[in-house]
């Protein structure tokens, strides 16, 4: 029993999974190809991982793809929302510069607030924008792998 539990644990590591996140297994070529309709997988909020157990497909394929889809799901656009905000508040605080309205004045917090405004809301529409070229993305994956891993498994069957 402690092999087993090894080897579940090297195939996690292996995979990026973390003990006790709950998983959705994907046992068929039909539910790989209906995973981008799925809100839990490839909804805008916390995506859950796959494990592909299809039996008609090798091993190091489905492990290949699986890998693909949750690196693909793990893209929340946080990194995107990050560097608009960032450029939105450099960009902000130069023309705060350049404008010479660092002088204080009851100008100066409501020019401060609405940088903070745009910069924020400009970080936000990179996030959604990062989502849902995500959620496009995962789906055309998931396309593609279907017709890869069912290629693969007729392969192996030809093979027999």
């Amino acid at each position: 029993m402690d092999d087993r539990n090894a080897a579940v644990a090297a195939l996690d590591r292996m995979t990026g999974d973390s003990p006790g996140r709950p998983m959705r297994i994907v046992s068929s070529l039909d539910q790989l190809a209906a995973l981008p309709r799925d809100r839990t997988v490839n909804g805008f909020g916390s995506r859950t991982p796959l494990r592909l157990e299809i039996p008609a497909v090798a091993r190091h394929s489905l492990l290949r793809t699986e890998r693909a889809l949750n690196r693909l799901q793990s893209r929340c656009g946080c990194m995107a929302g990050a560097i608009a905000t960032l450029i939105a508040l450099g960009a902000g605080a130069a023309d705060l510069f350049r404008s010479g309205a660092l002088a204080w004045s009851w100008d100066l917090p409501v020019r401060v607030l609405l940088v903070l405004t745009a910069a924020f809301l400009l970080g936000l529409a990179a996030k959604f924008v990062t989502l849902v070229a995500t959620r496009w993305q995962f789906a055309r994956a998931c396309r593609f792998h279907v017709r890869a891993l069912a290629r693969d498994a007729s392969d192996g069957l030809s093979e027999e």
